[in-house]
């Protein structure tokens, strides 16, 4: 049906046999490689070419230079106090001091980056703001699961399957959980039925 609204501008509502003509333009957005997922036949050929009649590639903010400094103040101009140019110029010269950084995140890493610099200007003073208070290093390891609590989940999962081996659902209910929750733990730690 998609196809068919994307090739001839028709389609039928649900519940009328009436065809009704439309005129709109599809926008569509990925970070997928399509060409490639079209050759190992995840996602379909006839659709990828109604689609792909305008191809534009936007580099990631990294690659962008000084787009980011005018990216940045667009989007501080539009928070509280944002306007005001002293507080501008020191939001630029924490910009400038982020210097390399790689915005990750891309447009939303930004967004964060200057949401929280303009709290912290307006709350700390523009001048004891530095950029280390604001970014959030990505080198911090994210914290190991405790070995414990693995441990005891394990043995409240096998001990609610041996007191109730017909019945995965009074299993998870005497857990707390739902079913789909307890075969995604029992996949987790190998526990079998």
């Amino acid at each position: 049906r998609l196809l068919r609204v994307l090739e001839t501008g028709e389609f039928i509502r649900v519940g009328s046999s009436k065809v009704q003509k439309t005129n709109v333009r599809v926008i569509a957005a990925t970070n997928l490689d399509i060409p490639q997922a079209v050759k190992n036949g995840k996602f379909r050929e006839d659709l990828y070419y109604r689609l792909d009649v305008l191809d534009l590639k936007l580099p990631p903010l990294r690659e962008r230079g000084d787009d980011v400094k005018i990216l940045g103040l667009h989007l501080f101009r539009q928070l509280p106090g944002g306007k005001d140019p002293i507080m501008q110029s020191q939001f630029l010269y924490l910009l400038e001091q982020a210097g390399p950084y790689q915005w990750y995140g891309n447009i939303r890493e930004l967004q964060n980056f200057v949401e929280r610099a303009n709290i912290l200007m307006r709350n700390a003073g523009a001048s004891s703001v530095t950029v280390s208070d604001i970014l959030r290093r990505r080198a911090e390891p994210a914290p190991e699961p405790c070995q414990e609590t693995e441990s005891r989940d394990r043995r409240a999962i096998e001990a609610a399957l041996h007191n109730h081996p017909g019945s995965m659902a009074d299993a998870a209910r005497s857990l707390g959980c739902s079913r789909q929750t307890l075969w995604r733990k029992m996949k987790k730690y190998g526990i079998q039925r």
